[in-house]
């Protein structure tokens, strides 16, 4: 059902002949380690796309961003322990400022963030919850692509039992746009 999602989304930007989305590749960084987690780094690697939706005067963009943790290496009770965090949510922004091929995108967004803590295998656990998003997004135009910057701070709403390492995470990312 995403998929088919997805690319309905996908469709009609090409059919708009608009942008048709971003890849990015950034930093995850939790903000404020839990002390009951503390083996799992705070800070990794993140992947993720921007899909734009066509509303008439307001920019949107579907995001999905998935980020991996590293184990900390000392604890030799837990080799085969790793730790993902996964984010879907709407974008929804107003272009404030736009000078030559430059422009400057504010957005706010809510969506559902999901992380998974495996131990070993058949051992770990998982927690889902409801977050605010706080984004600025520069982006470079050039004759074929956009190049851009995006800043991002993210906040649960701590529904359940709350976050395995913070419920606040501030997130950077490169944008390859088209």
């Amino acid at each position: 059902m995403k998929i088919a999602l997805i690319l309905l989304i996908c469709g009609t930007s090409l059919l708009a002949m608009e942008e048709i989305g971003s890849l990015s590749i950034g930093i995850h960084n939790a903000i404020g380690n839990n002390a009951s987690h503390k083996e799992i780094n705070s800070r990794g690697p993140a992947f993720g796309i921007l899909i734009p939706v066509q509303l008439p005067t307001i920019p949107t963009h579907v995001k999905i961003k998935i980020a991996f943790h590293d184990i900390d290496d000392t604890n030799d009770n837990l080799p085969d322990a790793s730790y993902l965090h996964v984010t879907n949510e709407f974008l929804f922004g107003y272009k404030s400022w736009q000078q030559n091929n430059i422009s400057l995108l504010p957005q706010i967004g809510i969506g559902v963030s999901g992380e998974r803590y495996k131990i070993e295998k058949g051992v770990g656990g998982s927690h889902f919850d409801i977050f605010v998003d706080l984004s600025l997004r520069l982006d470079f135009e050039l004759p074929h692509f956009q190049l851009g910057a995006m800043f991002n701070f993210e906040r649960d709403f701590n529904m359940g039992y709350g976050s395995f390492i913070s419920p606040s995470r501030l997130n950077f990312s490169l944008l390859f746009s088209k």
